[in-house]
């Protein structure tokens, strides 16, 4: 497991990925952050 996230590390130091984020929610709003990756409204795979 510590392999993948090592890798991700590092294809995103390396810039051949790049993180999006879209929205930020406070941890007190956890629930709508659900719905809205539920409903196919984030960006991203």
């Amino acid at each position: 497991m510590d392999y993948i996230f090592l890798k991700l590390k590092n294809l995103v130091e390396q810039e051949k990925i790049k993180p999006v984020i879209d929205r930020i929610y406070p941890l007190n709003k956890m629930a709508k952050t659900h719905t809205y990756v539920e409903l196919g409204h984030k960006i991203g795979v």
